[in-house]
C-alpha cells in the first residue's frame, strides 16, 4: 500500500524564536482534497481567462450566463431546503432524471417547467429588464 506523504512546514508560535520545523506526515483526505481544489481552481481561472480572449468563446459564454445563473439559484435553493432531486421530482410528478438534466444544463426547460420547480421549493420565477 502506498501512503502519500506531504512535507509540512511549521513555524514556532513564539515571537522570539521563529524556528522552522519540517515534518513529514500522512495527510488527511480533507487536506488532500483542499490542496487539489485550490490547484484546480487556480488552473481553471487561468484557463477561463485565456479562453475568454477568443471573441467567439466570449460571445457563447455571455449567451449561456443567464441559463447557468438560474440553474445555480435552483441548486442553491434545493440544498438550502434540504431537498434532493428525487424529492423535487416526486412533488412535481416527474422523474429525478428530469431534475438532473435541468441542473446539469442538458435540458432547455420551458417556463412552465421552471415555474413548477420553483414553486416546489416555495420560490417564484421573475423576469427583469436588462440595461
Amino acid at each position: 500500500m502506498v501512503i502519500p506523504l506531504i512535507l509540512m512546514t511549521f513555524y514556532s508560535s513564539s515571537p522570539s524564536a521563529r524556528l522552522r520545523v519540517n515534518r513529514v506526515e500522512k495527510p488527511s483526505l480533507q487536506l488532500i482534497q483542499q490542496v487539489c481544489y485550490k490547484i484546480a481552481m487556480r488552473n481553471w481561472k487561468d484557463v477561463k481567462k485565456e479562453l475568454l480572449k477568443d471573441p467567439a468563446v466570449k460571445k457563447e459564454y455571455d449567451r449561456l450566463v443567464p441559463r447557468y445563473a438560474v440553474i445555480s439559484q435552483l441548486i442553491e435553493a434545493r440544498i438550502k431546503n434540504k431537498m434532493t432531486q428525487a424529492d423535487i421530482a416526486k412533488k412535481m410528478g416527474t422523474k429525478q432524471s428530469a431534475i438532473a438534466r435541468l441542473e446539469s444544463g442538458n435540458l432547455n426547460p420551458s417556463l412552465d417547467f421552471l415555474q413548477k420547480v420553483a414553486q416546489t421549493m416555495g420560490l417564484s420565477v421573475r423576469l427583469s429588464r436588462t440595461t
